[in-house]
């Protein structure tokens, strides 16, 4: 009997002690206290109520943290910087002269680019002693300066033994080359001027419209070459092309081609001031043209991004 009125005093004790509980916490949730801190922490003071809570939009979900350290495959363009042959050589043309031109003849581009900037390099120095002898003497009475006289003594000595109907195939070569995809040969053409070209080939005296029908297709020739230079990496071929279009010489919508042209250096270019330069002009160019252009333009810009990125190949200016 005892131990049960002993078993329900303990039972009634802790009725008691969970109701008066109860009742405590409700007290202090309607008075707007919030639960007490803990044994260490201090009461936030309302001065520091102010700081910025991270909202439940800006959690990150656990599985977007997950870091997939599976390698996957470099499916960026693979450009590879490419550097024009040398094509001066360390010895007179006569000795290397059977050689280029045996190679050349074989289907070799870069032969044939080397010897015809060696055979472009004579065109025009004198062929024999005494003409040499003449142009010299002029330099003397027109007191040419040290280094034109060094000049011309070096490249009558180089380019003896080599004809002057030798020295004018140096075109041949060069276009022979050009056709067979070499840049370099293809970036010399295309800053060739078109009447000196005719004379070269000896038209200056064709009628006035074969001429000009023969010196267009040379005109359109560069600009094929040119063009193909530029999708191969050539930045001196994109300044080209800038430059002509900006001068509305390549058709209509000249500055709006001019544009691309900028933006495609400026995409390409690793030289500090060259990006300095186009990008100025490409703020000029901004005022000029309308926001529709712009965008034609960078489309512009973006295919022949691609055509370059396809190539793998870059020639620095």
């Amino acid at each position: 009997m005892n131990k049960a009125l002993s078993l329900l005093a303990v039972l009634m004790t802790g009725l008691c002690v969970y109701l008066l509980s109860q009742a405590f916490a409700a007290l202090s949730s309607d008075s707007g206290l919030g639960g007490l801190p803990s044994a260490g922490e201090q009461m936030a003071s309302p001065s520091k109520t102010n700081e910025p809570r991270l909202a439940q939009a800006e959690l990150t979900p656990a599985a977007e943290l997950h870091t997939d350290n599976t390698s996957q495959p470099d499916t960026r363009p693979t450009i590879q910087v490419k550097t024009r042959p040398s094509w001066r050589l360390d010895a007179a043309l006569a000795e290397h002269l059977d050689r280029l031109l045996t190679q050349a003849q074989a289907g070799d581009a870069e032969a044939a680019y080397v010897l015809g900037m060696n055979l472009r390099r004579c065109y025009g120095v004198p062929v024999d002693e005494e003409t040499y002898a003449q142009r010299l003497q002029q330099a003397y009475d027109n007191k040419a300066d040290n280094s034109s006289v060094v000049n011309l003594q070096l490249n009558y000595q180089f380019c003896l033994g080599v004809s002057e109907q030798q020295r004018k195939e140096f075109y041949v070569l060069l276009a022979k080359a050009a056709a067979k995809g070499m840049v370099p040969a293809q970036e010399f053409i295309a800053a060739m001027v078109p009447e000196r070209y005719m004379e070269l080939i000896e038209a200056a005296e064709l009628p006035r419209e074969d001429y000009i029908r023969q010196r267009d297709t040379f005109v359109l020739q560069q600009k094929s070459w040119l063009e193909d230079a530029a999708a191969h990496g050539s930045l001196q071929a994109m300044v080209r092309l800038a430059q002509q279009n900006y001068y509305q010489q390549d058709g209509p919508d000249g500055r709006l081609k001019a544009y691309a042209f900028n933006q495609l250096i400026l995409n390409f270019t690793d030289d500090n001031e060259l990006y300095s330069r186009y990008d100025r002009y490409q703020h000029n160019l901004q005022q000029q043209l309308t926001a529709e252009q712009i965008a034609k333009a960078l489309e512009m810009t973006e295919h022949w991004t691609q055509s370059v990125n396809q190539n793998g190949s870059l020639y620095p200016f």
